[in-house]
């Protein structure tokens, strides 16, 4: 096990649908409105990130199971004037995989290390989402179990 980096585990979870609410006038409480309404619907979500585009708006992306992306859809299509969305979109096919401490924030270097080891195995990374103690990656569904045994191969795990 020398020279390998111990962490908590890989975990993964396949069969997901990404869903993009894009370029909306950056405004608090965007992303609870949308949250909210997901939630009304009984709508659970497994993954979300937030961030600023290059003009100043905000995006969303949001991963829900396969069997409520429909309506997950419909949901975002009924708010999409009211959040001035200038677009929205589908990405059928993913998966997550979790990458998780304990305390990723007092170890530099660890989110490079799994960003280029799925780089570097060809897997390319559709959205990440951090926490003190996981980084989160959203990669296509049929590279899930690849990019866990890749990550596993390298990371010392209990």
């Amino acid at each position: 096990m020398f020279g390998k980096t111990q962490i908590g585990g890989v975990k993964s979870e396949g069969t997901l649908v990404l869903i993009s609410v894009l370029a909306m006038p950056s405004r608090p409480g965007t992303a609870g409105k949308l949250m909210t309404a997901m939630g009304a619907h009984n709508l659970n979500v497994e993954f979300i990130a937030q961030m600023i585009g290059i003009a100043g708006n905000d995006n969303v992306v949001f991963c829900v199971k396969e069997d409520l992306a429909d309506e997950a859809m419909q949901v975002v299509e009924a708010m999409q004037n009211d959040l001035q969305a200038q677009g929205i979109s589908r990405r059928d096919g993913v998966g997550l995989v979790f990458t998780f401490g304990p305390e990723f924030r007092h170890m530099p270097g660890v989110a490079g290390q799994i960003f280029q080891l799925l780089g570097d195995a060809g897997i390319n990374i559709r959205a990440i989402s951090t926490s003190m103690a996981a980084v989160t990656c959203v990669i296509d569904s049929d590279r899930v179990t690849e990019a866990e045994q890749v990550l596993g191969a390298v990371f010392a795990t209990p």
